[in-house]
């Protein structure tokens, strides 16, 4: 949150001022976490690895290791949840339909179906800037973007890309088990 003022006159009188009126602000409505909205069951041998936030989620395949430097993904994989408002000037399509997420080129765009709920699947080139594979899963919620994202190391493609790999049972799992509150 930014505040700015403006002020004419003498600068530490108005200072003061400043402070008393900071000093009365409140938070009112504090951000969720993530987990107060949504319910969901991490798949097995997977572990999260951000302590609860308004933000995001994050979770690492067993095998998850990244580059010191850089932070590639070598091996494994990465299942990360975001939220972000609902721009009501766009279709959800329009909204999560970015060229380069991921430092990759986008490939493909379908629909898709989880728990009876509606996605918007957006596939992204191997071997991109970063050398991953990812793939993204948005639907819309009370006003939110709701997108679960995976990235994966170079061994994804070797194992025979997403729709072919351990982590894909695993993401399918995790998306199916999800439920809003």
């Amino acid at each position: 949150v930014t505040f700015v003022f403006n002020f004419k006159g003498n600068l530490e009188k108005n200072n003061e001022l400043l402070l008393k009126v900071l000093k009365t602000f409140r938070y009112t409505n504090p951000m969720p976490n993530l987990e107060d909205e949504i319910s969901y069951t991490v798949p097995k041998g997977w572990t999260k690895s951000n302590p609860d936030t308004n933000e995001w989620l994050d979770f690492q395949s067993a095998d998850y290791t990244v580059e010191p430097v850089g932070g590639s993904i070598l091996t494994g994989a990465e299942i990360f949840v975001e939220k972000t408002k609902k721009d009501p000037s766009k279709t959800l399509t329009q909204q999560v339909s970015t060229e380069s997420s991921f430092e990759a080129s986008k490939i493909a765009t379908s629909s898709a179906t989880f728990n009876s709920m509606s996605f918007i699947n957006i596939r992204f080139a191997c071997n991109g800037k970063f050398g991953f594979c990812a793939e993204t899963y948005s639907t819309e919620n009370k006003g939110s973007v709701w997108t679960i994202s995976i990235s994966c190391g170079n061994d994804c493609e070797t194992k025979g890309g997403l729709d072919n790999t351990i982590y894909t049972k695993d993401l399918y799992t995790f998306i199916n088990s999800i439920k809003f509150k």
